[in-house]
């Protein structure tokens, strides 16, 4: 968590609210789209893996819990599109 001038019960605030957000919304996104990835019948550890970071920039220290909710789902949706290409070509 970048500091940005706020004290550790800050920045401890939106860890916390963040990592709800992202076992709440994001995990389960990402694990209905692996359900969803067409059988290729040879998988390995790396085939259709996705690193996810997230950042939390200034202006989540004043967002309230359904903004921060609001930008996680705009998160998934992105992901959701610049994955969606990645089935076609596997088959």
């Amino acid at each position: 968590m970048p500091r940005f001038s706020h004290s550790a019960v800050e920045r401890n605030l939106v860890k916390r609210r963040l990592r709800e957000l992202i076992r709440m919304e994001l995990l389960p996104a990402l694990a209905a789209r692996d359900d969803t990835a067409p059988a290729t019948g040879t998988h390995t550890a790396t085939e259709g893996s996705l690193d996810v970071v997230i950042r939390a920039a200034p202006s989540a220290y004043q967002a309230d819990y359904d903004t921060l909710r609001a930008a996680v789902r705009r998160a998934i949706d992105r992901i959701r599109q610049s994955t969606a290409g990645e089935g076609r070509e596997r088959q």
